[in-house]
């Protein structure tokens, strides 16, 4: 598998298109490799509010289709896009 690096920006463009595999840095160092979306008709849970917390600037939040829950992670984190 390649890692291809995209910007938050590109990445949040990619998840409202489709399902996206990708990998970020955790706060406690690890590596996770997710999927996610955002685009709507993917979304299986409504929201419960508690993602909007965290949107706020320097955030990326998407919604994990494994764990059937909104995520999020800074930016800066972002390792990039699982291709392959």
């Amino acid at each position: 598998n390649m890692i291809r690096k995209v910007s938050a920006q590109e990445l949040n463009a990619m998840l409202h298109k489709g399902t996206v595999k990708f990998q970020y840095t955790k706060k406690d160092g690890s590596v996770r490799t997710a999927m996610g979306t955002l685009k709507s008709d993917l979304i299986t849970t409504k929201s419960k509010g508690g993602e909007n917390n965290v949107k706020q600037a320097g955030y990326t939040v998407y919604f994990d289709v494994e764990k059937d829950a909104f995520r999020c992670f800074a930016d800066g984190r972002l390792v990039g896009v699982v291709e392959g």
